[in-house]
């Protein structure tokens, strides 16, 4: 089976491919990006001391996307005949379709890759012919928006409520890909991501924000003061590594047409993830709690029902406590090699 995972190169894309490479191995991957090939580092950079520095893979994940098994294509998502020409000579059988970008990005940028990009990419399929091929597209829970505390946990059955324009590019993204497996006869599976975390994070999300100041507190490279937002929302955060395996669970074994939530199904709050890397950190007794200003929440609750996914054998393996240990090691770990 060869596997194309679009964001090959990406926070999601580099451990599914790990993961994948590590149990099948049958299974061949291409992974495939804008950007040039990388062995080493993630596409985004991370904070050491004052300095932003590329971010190295772990050891462990580097180790595992050696194989002779994988190989990378440089393809911009949005280079429309470009990515024709990549699915005819790659014909994969099926697409893990994960390039995607973030919260924060301006929005030209966010319905370019999150809507235009997934056109392209079903356009292709069609036009190579491939009418066996599989397309999983990486959605976000953030489409459900603001749900109230009776309709919680969240399942799929929930309308979708967007509350920004990252969710409503992704919410858009789903109906092309609904529209486009309709029109061409593309068997294609939706899943929603929650709030993943794991170590080499980027740090626009909230634990790798937290472990990149605390190592550089521990280290002395900043003085003990800690920057944070408001604590009193709830999150449902799933390790990375479980992401790959319920990525891999819907693509192989999701039902065409379906949508699944993928998370850990815990509801947390953010004071206890705060909590919790306190407790494993080594910051000093003079520490300083320096809290930015409160804005109401988009989300003030947030668990996913997973029991569709569950269905599928899927299980998330790792606690919350382990995904901020990792984290935190990740951060010492550079601090030990000097980078």
């Amino acid at each position: 089976m060869r596997v194309l995972i679009t964001g090959g190169q990406g926070f999601a894309g580099r451990y599914l491919t790990a993961r994948w490479l590590d149990l099948d191995t049958e299974v061949e991957i291409v992974g495939c990006g804008r950007s040039s090939a990388n062995a080493s580092h993630f596409r985004h950079s991370i904070s050491v001391g004052s300095e932003r520095k590329p971010a190295p893979l772990p050891p462990d994940l580097s180790a595992s996307i050696d194989s002779t098994r994988y190989r990378y294509v440089s393809t911009d998502m949005l280079d429309e005949a470009g990515v024709q020409t990549m699915i005819a000579e790659v014909r994969p059988n099926v697409i893990v379709h994960v390039a995607s970008a973030l919260r924060d990005d301006a929005t030209k940028t966010l319905f370019e890759t999150n809507v235009m990009g997934t056109e392209h990419l079903f356009h292709a399929v069609a036009l190579a012919g491939l009418s066996s091929t599989r397309i999983v597209v990486g959605s976000s829970g953030s489409v459900y928006g603001a749900v109230t505390d009776e309709k919680l946990p969240i399942d799929e059955a929930t309308p979708t409520a967007p509350f920004d324009m990252y969710s409503i590019s992704k919410v858009a993204q789903e109906h092309v890909a609904r529209m486009l497996s309709l029109r061409y006869g593309i068997a294609t599976v939706i899943v929603r991501i929650f709030n993943i975390v794991g170590a080499g994070q980027d740090e626009r999300h909230f634990c790798g924000h937290m472990a990149a100041q605390i190592v550089d507190i521990e280290t002395e490279r900043r003085p003990p003061m800690l920057s944070i937002g408001p604590l009193d929302t709830t999150r449902d955060f799933i390790d990375v590594r479980d992401v790959a395996d319920g990525l891999i669970a819907a693509a192989t074994r999701g039902d065409s047409g379906a949508t699944y939530n993928l998370a850990s199904g815990r509801e947390v709050g953010m004071q206890h993830v705060f909590d919790e890397m306190i407790a494993a950190s080594r910051l000093p007794a003079d520490l300083q709690i320096l809290s930015k200003p409160a804005r109401r929440a988009d989300m003030p609750r947030n668990v996913a029902s997973i029991a569709r996914l569950s269905a599928l054998g899927f299980a998330p393996r790792f606690s919350l406590q382990e995904s901020l240990q990792n984290i935190l090691d990740y951060y010492r770990g550079l601090s030990d090699a000097g980078d």
